[in-house]
C-alpha cells in the first residue's frame, strides 16, 4: 500500500553484499570487476604485415587501454545521478579474421576481451589558485543500496550499445593520434594508404 513503510526494509534486506572476489584494488581505491568481449572492424587495412602488426600492438598498449576504459564508462551513462569511474584491468587480443570479396575493400575484425573495473565516485574540491574539481572513488562501505544493487546486477543494466557507440569514437581518436608511426612504415614500403576506420 502507499502508506506502508516496510518496502524500504524489504529492499534493504534484499541487497546483496559485493563479494570480495568481485573487487580489485588500485592506488585510488577499489573497483568492481566486469568484462566484455568486443569485436572491432577495420576497413581497408593495408596488407603489409608490418602495418597490421603495428596496429595490433598499438591497440594493446596502455593508451589504448585508457580509450577502452573511457568507452566502458558510457555503458552506465544512462543511469541518472551516477558518476561511474572506470579503469582497464587487462585488454587481451583473442583472435583476428579477414573478410574478402571481389570489388570490395577487405574487412578485418579483431576480437578483444576487455576486463575493467567500475566504481561510483563523488566530486571533491581542492582550492589552489582557483577552485578545481576532481573525483574520488567511493569505498564499498560508502555505497548506497542502489549503488550496490546496480554493481551486483551490472550485467542487466550495463548498456552495450552505449559502450559500442562511444568506443568507435574513442578508438578512432586514438588511432588518428598514432597514425604517424604507422604511416612511416607504409612510406618506407611506398604505400600512401590513409588510416583504417574502426567500426
Amino acid at each position: 500500500c502507499k502508506s506502508c513503510s516496510c518496502k524500504a526494509l524489504v529492499d534493504e534486506a534484499s541487497v546483496q553484499e559485493i563479494p570480495a572476489a568481485s573487487l580489485f584494488s588500485r592506488p585510488e581505491g577499489e573497483y568492481f570487476r566486469h568484462y566484455l568481449v568486443l569485436d572491432l572492424r577495420f576497413v581497408g587495412i593495408p596488407d603489409e604485415g608490418s602495418y597490421w602488426s603495428t596496429l595490433k600492438q598499438d591497440l594493446s598498449g596502455q593508451d589504448a587501454q585508457d580509450a577502452f576504459a573511457e568507452a566502458a564508462a558510457y555503458g552506465c551513462s544512462h543511469l541518472q545521478g551516477m558518476n561511474p569511474q572506470t579503469v582497464c584491468d587487462s585488454l587481451d587480443l583473442r583472435e583476428t579474421k579477414e573478410y574478402k570479396e571481389a570489388g570490395f575493400e577487405t574487412v578485418s575484425v579483431i576480437r578483444f576481451r576487455l576486463d575493467f573495473g567500475l566504481m561510483w565516485s563523488v566530486r571533491t574540491f581542492q582550492r589552489r589558485l582557483a577552485l578545481e574539481a576532481g573525483f574520488r572513488l567511493k569505498s564499498v562501505q560508502e555505497l548506497t543500496m542502489t549503488e550496490k544493487t546496480i554493481l551486483v546486477n551490472l550485467n542487466s543494466v550495463f548498456s552495450n550499445s552505449l559502450l559500442k557507440r562511444n568506443l568507435e569514437s574513442e578508438v578512432n581518436t586514438y588511432l588518428n593520434r598514432t597514425w604517424q608511426a604507422r604511416k612511416q612504415l607504409m612510406e618506407g614500403k611506398g604505400n600512401n594508404s590513409s588510416p583504417a576506420d574502426a567500426d
